[in-house]
């Protein structure tokens, strides 16, 4: 299967669940929705269309990203963009299958350990029955892949996670198509620029052979420097050496398809390295701090079980002081200088993770009334007060425990901040609601 000239995007359209290729969605204005069992697969599907997107189309500059998002493109645009790189896509590729390293040495595993959550390795989240054994489809597959190296924990050692992190926060911009969502989350050739990325380097599938002396190789147990990594490892890094494991099968597990061929298992050996830097991912918020004068980046991410509106000031607006700050993701920065009036419609999400183990998927919309960059004031007031609420609600509990409860000693201290803990977790749940809503209502500044 091949992502580019495939059928293989699961979309509801007027009710009925279909499969189209890429060219079909950039060529035509057919409507319909991302569809697929899991939310978090659907985020990862439309964070892999919006990469290969980016890779293969490099809007100049603001007129010509309109255009794309105006009007779709017609098929000799498509076919001229893609020329010379379809084998970049190609999920069977005799020698560079997409995102897989092709003979690689190992013993077959099930190929439930690349689908994030389910019933083998350390993340049991979302499927617990170990006797069963999933079969995917190429389609559901090419995605699985995808995610698991760009969104998720390592799941043995031996197997590093993504340049981003075990579990970072993913944020797209959402339009009122399918084929505009895609278009509003690419950069154009200014923005690439500004950024300092180029689109000069090979896939991790097609030079990642670690051999010692060759240029842009990655080397078994040297360190990988992410500053110097260009457009296309960056959006298509692949952390591990795996191979997929063609075979017959019926059903897909996934999207229940019948098919001749998919995966039930998949091969990979342990290639291990470090890394150094941190990259600027198109799709990512980031905070830092300033140590001896120097930025130290970490991607956001689910954590703490807070809820997605405790990190929204990281997540629309930058911000810095003499400790540090935050940086939003280069899309949402694109956005703010080329449609300032315009509302703003955002998808997040991402893992809550507890070391290598996935404890809970996230994925939160957020929608803001027109100027809502002149309204970061009232934005962040909103929240400063619903967090400065918890502290002061926090505080007392506290207080009212260890007078009346339990006897503040050193052996009560982490049993009473358990208990303040979970009084946290009640007033996050009962307050999500109120703050979202405060925040989508807030009038347009005049």
């Amino acid at each position: 299967m091949n992502l580019l000239t495939d059928a293989w995007i699961p979309i509801q359209h007027q009710g009925k669940y279909q499969k189209i290729s890429y060219q079909q969605l950039l060529c035509s204005d057919q409507t319909g929705e991302l569809c697929f069992p899991r939310d978090d697969m659907e985020l990862a599907c439309l964070q892999l269309l919006c990469a290969i997107t980016q890779v293969l189309f490099i809007p100049k500059d603001k007129k010509a990203l309109g255009q794309y998002v105006k009007e779709p493109i017609t098929p000799e645009v498509y076919a001229d963009a893609c020329q010379g790189k379809v084998d970049w896509f190609d999920l069977d590729h005799p020698e560079t299958p997409f995102m897989q390293i092709k003979g690689v040495s190992g013993k077959p595993n099930l190929i439930n350990k690349i689908m994030a959550g389910m019933n083998d390795g350390t993340n049991k989240t979302f499927l617990n029955d170990e006797t069963v054994s999933m079969a995917l489809c190429q389609s559901c597959a090419s995605i699985f892949l995808f995610n698991h190296a760009s969104n998720c924990p390592s799941w043995c050692g031996g197997v590093k996670a993504g340049i981003r992190g075990a579990t970072p926060a993913a944020t797209l911009l959402i339009s009122d198509t399918l084929r505009k969502t895609v278009w509003i989350n690419v950069l154009t050739s200014e923005y690439l620029n500004k950024y300092g990325y180029h689109d000069n380097d090979n896939f991790c599938w097609i030079d990642v052979i670690p051999q010692v002396g060759e240029v842009n190789k990655i080397k078994k147990g040297k360190n990988v420097n992410l500053i110097t990594l260009g457009l296309r490892r960056g959006l298509f890094w692949q952390p591990a050496h795996i191979e997929l494991v063609l075979e017959p099968i019926e059903k897909c597990s996934c999207c229940s398809s019948q098919v001749e061929k998919g995966y039930k298992k998949f091969i990979f050996e342990k290639f291990s390295y470090e890394y150094e830097g941190n990259w600027k991912h198109p799709y990512s918020p980031r905070v830092f701090e300033i140590n001896k004068g120097e930025k130290e980046f970490k991607y956001i991410s689910y954590k703490d079980k807070t809820p997605f509106w405790t990190q929204i000031p990281q997540i629309i607006f930058d911000g810095s002081d003499e400790k540090g700050g935050s940086e939003v993701a280069p899309v949402i920065e694109q956005l703010q200088s080329l449609y300032v009036s315009g509302k703003l419609s955002l998808s997040v999400g991402g893992y809550e993770c507890s070391k290598a183990t996935i404890i809970k998927r996230h994925h939160d919309s957020l929608y803001l009334s027109n100027n809502w960059i002149e309204n970061r004031p009232h934005y962040l007031n909103i929240i400063s007060t619903g967090l400065n609420y918890k502290s002061a609600l926090r505080t007392a509990i506290y207080c009212f425990i260890s007078n009346a409860i339990i006897s503040p000693s050193k052996n009560n201290k982490a049993k009473i901040n358990r208990m303040c803990s979970e009084i946290d977790a009640i007033y996050y749940s009962e307050t999500e609601g109120v703050i979202m809503e405060s925040l989508a209502l807030l009038p347009s500044v005049r």
